[in-house]
């Protein structure tokens, strides 16, 4: 137990995350995934996160985070998000920043749907992830048919090209997105001003306090009109992040 206690902390103060976990679960596989990555016996990939090595910690970070994300999740949301852009003005370069993007599949949603709707002007897409491992797969960009499971096979068709077992996003989407290691907990938001800032994969994870603070660096870094789209959610969870 005060293993388990440890491992929480540790994790929450590297990226924020707190685990409803009763009986450790998650954190124990975590701990079991960070430990294969670094070839080391969990007992001494523990040593390492107690004395803050930090190559330990962000091994730790990248076994534990929840990962679930695909292709156009929240469709009734993206076609809300849409509409409210095709109303902006004609050529002005629009800006999207997914925060806590996971593998890439949201950044690259976005992205699609700025490209078919950027209304004469440049668009772009940042996506930041605190999970190394999950950005060097969004910048692969390649995917499973699970990440495609939502998406209609024209749009699939328009969107990615098929290499085998595996979906590539064409060459004119990836374009217009880069990805960068973003900590929403301590890192500032980025700058130069968003239209669109989603942060859909996150904020469950994180105690009130801490969502309250990262909501508030989500709005600081939006453009006066611009917009926050957050993750639906049941009830209970809605509740812990009202600010």
């Amino acid at each position: 137990l005060d293993e388990l206690s440890e491992i929480g902390r540790a994790l929450q103060r590297a990226c924020g995350i707190v685990f409803s976990d009763r009986h450790g679960v998650q954190m124990r596989s975590g701990l079991a995934r960070a430990a294969e990555a670094l070839e080391v016996d969990p007992g001494a990939l523990l040593v390492r996160i107690r004395a803050g090595d930090p190559a330990a910690l962000a091994a730790l970070v990248d076994g534990s985070v929840v990962g679930e994300t695909y292709f156009s999740r929240h469709p009734e949301q993206l076609s809300a998000l849409r509409g409210a852009l095709r109303t902006g003005d004609a050529g002005r370069p629009l800006r999207a920043w997914c925060a806590g993007c996971a593998s890439g599949e949201e950044a690259y949603t976005v992205a699609a749907l700025l490209l078919e709707d950027a209304r004469g002007g440049p668009c772009s897409v940042l996506g930041t992830d605190v999970s190394e491992k999950a950005l060097r797969a969004a910048r692969r960009g390649r995917y499973g048919s699970w990440s495609l499971r939502a998406l209609p096979a024209p749009v699939r068709a328009r969107w990615l090209s098929r290499d085998g077992e595996q979906w590539t996003v064409a060459p004119e989407i990836r374009e217009l997105v880069a990805f960068e290691r973003h900590n929403l907990v301590s890192d500032p938001p980025p700058s130069g001003g968003f239209d669109v800032v989603l942060c859909r994969n996150v904020l469950i994870y994180f105690d009130r306090a801490t969502a309250e603070a990262v909501i508030r660096r989500l709005f600081d870094a939006v453009r006066p009109g611009g917009i926050v789209a957050l993750a639906p959610a049941p009830v209970d969870q809605v509740e812990r992040l009202v600010v």
